[in-house]
């Protein structure tokens, strides 16, 4: 296996980050896979707008 593909569909902001982009992170990192998709759909798509901060720092 070579590749994953993660299919974001929640509109949730604490699942985005605390499972769907921490597994993507550390699947890239670690190595558990050479590449790493995200695929953004749904209710997902509302956290990216330019408006929205889903993360701050």
């Amino acid at each position: 296996m070579e590749k994953l593909v993660i299919l974001w569909t929640t509109g949730d902001r604490e699942v985005a980050i605390k499972m769907i982009f921490m597994y993507a992170l550390n699947a890239k990192i670690k190595n558990w896979w050479k590449e790493v998709e995200i695929i953004i759909w749904g209710p997902s798509t509302n956290l990216i707008r330019p408006e929205y901060k889903l993360i701050t720092f």
